[in-house]
């Protein structure tokens, strides 16, 4: 998989980890330059409807989900029977990592830290009507820089949906599953505060609360064994602690923490002073518990006052009801009153002391955390005794998600250690969920998106051979993702078939047409044959539809072709060039066959078979050809030079015409018909005109002289006798 890049996006770069449904690769989005995580269906898994039905609802589930603490889902893809969800990447090792490499358990303070988060995240979810019904330590990321999200909402279900069955087989992981997940009941919220009971156990302890060698044994552990005290492994445990792990590992939801919040709110008084015993002696009145006050006021230390008095008043006159011996009761009120006025007298005073002494805690100034992260707002207020607080969280266009907005109280106001800073999260920009438009027409889609709150909607055509023009063929992103109003919504919309202009095939054999139309995703059909004068045999007369004309893939050409006329005669080639032959014979289907070596195409043809005006019975005319010699330059050339050159190439020559001049020596060439470099078939006479003394009479007429070859250079052509010449 590593290097593959799925629906032309996403690069996948290497393999950070596989669980029991998928595999999570790190990848490259080559679109927007940035790194995401890839999860990605085990190749085994996909071929099955249910497990590709719980994947999408991984996506869909998570994505609903837009938290600081929650692992964000980007987009849901298939690429050629790969599907995977592409989420954000969080350079981090799990909360399964840090256990194991810690040898005694990880110490409360540094535990409450990491369970913040985690707390915040599940009290959104369950908000959302969303269940993680999957939660252990695997699914918790502890980013480089101490960013702590809940990933792999794997198998989580809306809160009113019908419960989750897989064929009998049950969900989740067994070690960390409810009793009610391992008996198969419908499940609340309180199955992940179950699963938190168990994964808080084993940070501090370093061992699971519930385990043994097969899967259905530990599922009967979590219904039917109380867990052992986790003070009883790590002595160092708070009673506080070991209470919330307790309370949350009971069996009865209902018994458990109703809510994250509730759970969170215990964990932050873990460490905490929390209440402090007055013990009177002598009496049998039990021991008072006076919870803790932040400074309160006189009117309200007056009605707690008020309060105890009414309920010792009240344990009195049970006690007298109670006695048969009046001087018992006597005792018993006296030593009740007594007791009570010393209890009020003790509470009031350290009441009061408390208030004073209120006056005189130090403040601090509160920092400034606006602009800064969840995480760097956190650490900075551990730092001072302080503890964050999301009071709220909003869109923010400008400002990352988990960005601190807003703080109370403000930066540089006074505030006592101990006390909480209530910031405004930025949720990043606002997101929307895409609807789904495929199959739309382009102005339903189009108004559905900008409905929607929808403003970048960029339209993309294609051909489509098996949709109307205008139908939205897909989307991107997928439907029910979450992302900005501002976002690019790309739809792939229909142009109908492709249409492509028809080639002319008039002319072209039926062999070379068929393999043009084929190219084009068209098909040809020979319709009739026709004889014909002007094309050959076997080639196209006509076709329908006529060239030039716009049809669609798939379409059918019908062609009209050419056969051999009947009753053929050969016509005269001889003293043609082979390339006029060829024409001639073209449009009546016949070939030419050259004997001999291969001529060009300029050779003249010197005889034939058939002859001229004979039948042809094989299509075929065979012929002899040769190349013609081209007229050699005679002017300027004595008559006897002229007569030896022009025999060498197989010319003679014939008549001489003799001129009166004094411009050039006697005997010398003048003129020359035909003129010099003409192709002429061998054996063709050259006339020339040759000089004469201008001493001659100038009314001596010219001197034609018949031609004197050479014997030796023209055997051929015997020697004729000169006329001679004439004059008065």
């Amino acid at each position: 998989m590593t290097g593959k890049i799925l629906k032309g996006r996403y690069k996948v770069l290497e393999t950070i980890g596989s669980g029991g449904m998928a595999d999570v690769y790190k990848g490259h989005d080559e679109r927007l330059d940035r790194i995401v995580a890839l999860k990605v269906l085990k190749s085994d898994l996909s071929r099955d409807s249910e497990f590709r039905q719980r994947f999408y609802r991984e996506a869909v589930s998570a994505a609903k989900l837009s938290h600081p603490s929650i692992i964000s889902v980007f987009d849901i893809e298939e690429d050629d029977g790969v599907q995977f969800i592409v989420m954000e990447y969080l350079d981090s090792n799990s909360l399964k990592a840090f256990i194991n490499s810690q040898k005694k358990g990880i110490q409360e303070g540094t535990l409450i830290n990491i369970l913040r988060p985690i707390l915040s995240a599940l009290s959104f979810a369950h908000q959302q009507g969303i269940i993680h019904r999957d939660l252990k330590p695997h699914n918790i990321l502890i980013g480089k820089d101490g960013t702590v999200k809940v990933t792999d909402f794997g198998i989580a279900k809306a809160l009113f949906s019908d419960t989750l069955t897989q064929t009998g087989s049950l969900i989740g992981s067994v070690h960390y599953f409810s009793p009610e997940q391992a008996q198969g009941k419908p499940t609340s919220a309180a199955a992940d505060i179950y699963s938190l009971g168990v994964l808080i156990f084993e940070c501090l302890t370093g061992r699971l609360p519930f385990d043994a060698d097969n899967p259905v044994t530990v599922a009967l552990k979590h219904v039917q064994e109380a867990p052992p005290q986790p003070s009883s492994i790590n002595p160092s445990i708070s009673q506080d602690m070991e209470h919330i792990i307790l309370k949350a590992l009971d069996k009865d939801p209902l018994k458990r923490f109703q809510s994250a919040d509730e759970m969170l709110s215990e964990l932050e008084k873990v460490g905490k002073p929390k209440t402090m015993k007055i013990s009177p002696p002598s009496t049998d009145e039990p021991t008072l518990i006076v919870p803790p006050s932040k400074a309160p006021s006189q009117a309200k230390t007056q009605k707690e006052i008020e309060e105890v008095s009414l309920h010792l008043k009240k344990r009195r006159e049970d006690r007298e009801e109670e006695t048969d011996d009046g001087i018992q009761k006597d005792s018993s009120l006296i030593k009740t009153i007594g007791i009570g006025v010393l209890v009020l007298i003790v509470l009031t005073g350290l009441v009061a002391g408390l208030i004073w002494g209120s006056r005189f805690l130090q403040e601090i100034e509160t920092p400034d955390l606006i602009g800064k992260s969840y995480s760097e707002g956190q650490a900075v207020l551990q730092e001072k005794g302080l503890s964050l607080v999301i009071e709220k969280e909003t869109f923010s266009n400008d400002k990352p998600e988990g960005t601190i907005l807003d703080q109370s109280p403000k930066a540089g106001e006074k505030i006592r250690p101990g006390e909480k800073v209530k910031v405004t999260i930025s949720k990043g920009n606002k997101t929307l969920e895409v609807p789904d438009v495929k199959g739309r027409t382009v102005d339903e889609a189009r108004k559905i998106l900008t409905d929607s709150g929808f403003t970048n909607i960029k339209i993309e055509q294609i051909f489509n051979d098996s949709k109307p023009a205008g139908t939205v063929l897909s989307q991107e992103p997928a439907p029910e993702n979450m992302v900005s109003p501002a976002s690019l919504i790309l739809l792939r919309v229909s142009k109908g078939p492709e249409k492509q202009k028809l080639p002319d095939l008039t002319g072209k054999s039926e062999a070379e047409a068929q393999k043009i139309l084929a190219a084009m995703g068209l098909r040809l059909s020979v319709e009739s044959t026709e004889p014909s004068a002007q094309i050959p045999a076997g080639n196209i007369i006509r076709q329908t539809p006529a060239a030039g004309t716009e049809v669609i893939k798939n379409s059918m050409v019908k062609v009209v072709v050419s056969k051999a006329l009947e009753g053929l005669t050969s016509p005269n080639l001889v003293g043609k060039t082979v390339q006029e032959a060829q024409k001639i014979l073209e449009p009546l289907g016949v070939s030419l066959n050259i004997e001999g070596e291969e001529k060009g195409p300029d050779a003249v043809i010197l005889s034939q078979k058939p002859k001229p005006g004979e039948a042809i019975s094989d299509k075929a005319i065979t012929v002899t050809a040769e190349e013609l010699p081209m007229i050699p330059e005679l002017i300027g050339k004595k008559l006897t030079a002229a007569r030896e050159l022009a025999a060498a190439r197989g010319y003679q020559i014939g008549n001489v015409t003799y001129r009166d001049t004094n411009e050039v020596p006697p005997d010398v060439v003048l003129e020359q018909d035909p003129p010099a470099n003409l192709e002429v078939t061998p054996g063709e006479k050259i006339n020339v005109v040759v000089s004469r003394s201008g001493n001659a009479p100038q009314n001596t007429p010219p001197v034609l002289l018949t031609p004197e070859p050479s014997p030796e250079l023209s055997p051929q052509i015997p020697p004729q006798p000169q006329p001679a010449p004439t004059g008065k």
